[in-house]
């Protein structure tokens, strides 16, 4: 099964409003508009999606987990559920960052929440995931970031100011 990454505006601009809904971007990236539903849209661990302007998103099950939200000009949002063990195919915590990028594209991002259990994650899981520093055999990073870092990181990824990303810790399903 192939992971599927969500870009709606790109979707549309490329394959037409009636079109099906998957477009191929290249073999590891692959637009996607979220399944619409009176309720959501779910973005469970390892996955990124895009919801449009007014529709909440619902990341289940955030124990260990990162939720990412970017809320674009147009209001639509990209979320990202990063996980620190990559699961089945889906992007690993080191190229989540590029995937939301790339969901992305050339719209502007107003801001941009992180939620869940922040005590866990360190910046350097953007770089080296959790699980490859077990199989590379790289020393776990040491001592507690410091505050604001996960969300600096963040903001230099996506190419947004340091104070348009906000940090709540919050475990759970977490719905935005």
């Amino acid at each position: 099964m192939q992971h599927r990454a969500g870009n709606a505006a790109v979707a549309r601009a490329l394959d037409g409003p009636t079109a099906g809904p998957v477009v191929q971007r290249s073999p590891q990236a692959v637009v996607q508009r979220a399944p619409r539903t009176a309720d959501s849209v779910s973005i469970v661990e390892g996955e990124v999606k895009v919801a449009q302007a007014g529709e909440p998103i619902t990341y289940p099950g955030v124990d260990s987990c990162l939720t990412i939200t970017a809320t674009l000009a147009d209001g639509s949002r990209v979320g990202a559920h990063a996980s620190l063990m990559q699961m089945g195919s889906g992007y690993p915590s080191d190229r989540i960052l590029a995937a939301i990028g790339h969901a992305v594209g050339n719209q502007r991002i107003d801001y941009v929440e992180l939620r869940g259990d922040l005590d866990s994650w360190h910046p350097d899981f953007f770089d080296e995931g959790y699980d490859s520093r077990f199989a590379n055999s790289t020393p776990m990073p040491t001592g507690t970031p410091a505050p604001g870092s996960l969300a600096s990181k963040v903001a230099a990824a996506l190419g947004v100011a340091a104070g348009a990303v906000s940090e709540v810790q919050q475990r759970g399903t977490i719905r935005v």
